[in-house]
């Protein structure tokens, strides 16, 4: 069976004062690797630049499977503009600051009818936080939580393998970046083999106009829960070794990708 995503589900919180839930609809199958997509974006509510990055706590994952959630990359606190003198942070035109988080779990094999059902929790509402939100009494993502989450099934070798992350040692399997580039994230990562698939996210600030990169095919797309900046996730089933597809961003906004490739 070639690599595909099988199924996702999504859901969003505007305020997460409680555990935001993601069910799939369909069973997973044993061989599956679940990939979750957590879009959040705050309010810079602590007006203390040096600890922003500080005080985004990434959301803790746990699922009804007891997998093990790892968090393969994120970007934080996207940004239209940076100054030095002195120093300014600029949030979209709705005062926040969109961050981006990707995590992957195996399947235990030995999966329950009715899909899986994972919840993103933020940080401000655990103990496992050290930053003012638990101190305050208010989540870390004040705005609201987006999140994806996919099934992603198949397997390219012939011993019918689990869905894994390639990590081989000739490249890096999973990537960020953050720029103002009319091609936003492009050749980003390089998978390590033949027909891998290559999920990646996209986000812009204050705007949709996030296009599909060549050859990527659509998966989904939304806003953040309460803000202007926007995210859309693609797929592509590379033939060859070619390279992430990126997304196409005609006005050149700021923005950021992460991409992760399965094989």
């Amino acid at each position: 069976m070639a690599l595909s995503i099988l199924q996702f589900a999504r859901n969003y919180t505007v305020y997460p004062e409680v555990p935001l839930q993601v069910s799939l609809p369909s069973p997973t199958t044993a061989k599956s690797l679940l990939a979750l997509l957590v879009f959040g974006h705050r309010t810079n509510y602590g007006f203390n630049i040096g600890r922003e990055s500080a005080e985004t706590v990434a959301p803790v994952i746990t699922d009804d499977k007891a997998n093990t959630w790892t968090l393969l990359e994120y970007i934080l606190n996207i940004a239209q503009d940076y100054g030095t003198s002195p120093p300014v942070i600029s949030p979209d035109a709705s005062g926040n600051f969109p961050s981006v988080y990707l995590y992957v779990a195996p399947s235990s094999g030995s999966l329950k009818s009715g899909g899986v059902t994972a919840w993103v929790t933020d940080a401000g509402l655990s103990n496992a936080s050290v930053s003012p939100p638990i101190e305050y009494g208010r989540p870390v993502f004040d705005s609201g939580i987006r999140a994806v989450l996919l099934e992603c099934a198949g397997t390219t070798g012939a011993t019918g393998t689990q869905t894994a992350v390639d990590v081989s040692d000739s490249y890096i399997g999973v990537g960020t970046v953050v720029s103002g580039s009319t091609v936003l994230g492009y050749q980003l990562i390089n998978p390590g083999s033949d027909n891998e698939l290559v999920v990646e996210a996209g986000v812009l600030i204050d705007s949709s106009a996030l296009g599909l990169g060549t050859g990527a095919s659509y998966v989904t797309s939304a806003s953040y829960p309460a803000g202007s900046s926007c995210w859309l996730v693609q797929q592509t089933l590379q033939g060859t070794k070619a390279k992430s597809a990126g997304f196409s961003n005609p006005i050149g906004y700021m923005g950021a990708a992460a991409a992760v490739a399965l094989s």
